[in-house]
């Protein structure tokens, strides 16, 4: 009797491994189509990795220029963003975690020296999200930089921004409220897509 519970139990176990298998686990990705930011009509530049996309853009008027890249970073990539798999820590620690790294890159990596000018918690699609925004100095020069993550179960969706001053001469960065608004409309054209991973 015993036997037969055990075989009938391991057979179950089977079976529901076999989707799973046979079929791919359901991974998640950002997939955005963004056709313009605050009226701006913008060509996107897009590297497929994958089920990924990175998409890189800038917005130019006589008064800023705007270098965006956003995308998706994984465990498996490597990535001083997100070292550890959200299995080993909360969603909240990792988003935390990376905008930790990501202002430490821009000191360390880069030589700028980074001031902390806002950083806000929330949530974009049922995901613990971050925006934070830094005055970085190189050279004398001012620029203003923004990092947005927001994380997964697999993947951690992110937006970073290099704000400059097109004009010459003026010191002032570019005003926060303006990177806080374009994350928000790309946000606005980003959407979570699944996907079934096959390997």
């Amino acid at each position: 009797m015993i036997h037969n519970i055990s075989k009938c139990s391991f057979i179950s176990l089977i079976l529901l491994l076999t989707p799973l298998t046979v079929y791919g686990r359901t991974q998640s990705t950002m997939f955005c189509e963004i056709s313009s930011i605050g009226g701006q009509e913008v060509t996107i530049n897009e590297k497929k990795y994958n089920n990924d996309i990175k998409y890189d853009f800038q917005l130019i008027d006589e008064h800023k220029i705007i270098t965006v890249t956003a995308g998706v970073v994984r465990p498996e990539h490597n990535s001083i963003l997100f070292k550890t798999p959200a299995k080993e820590a909360s969603k909240i620690e990792i988003v935390e975690y990376s905008h930790k790294k990501y202002e430490k890159m821009w000191e360390e990596e880069l030589h700028h020296t980074v001031a902390l000018l806002h950083s806000k918690n929330h949530i974009w699609e049922q995901r613990a999200a971050k925006l934070s925004l830094w005055k970085a100095t190189f050279n004398e020069h001012d620029n203003l930089i923004g990092f947005w993550s927001a994380a997964s179960d697999e993947a951690l969706f992110t937006i970073s921004l290099n704000a400059l001053k097109a004009s010459n001469g003026q010191d002032e960065l570019v005003p926060t409220n303006v990177i806080m608004d374009t994350v928000d409309e790309i946000l606005s054209q980003c959407k979570i897509k699944s996907f079934k991973n096959e390997t």
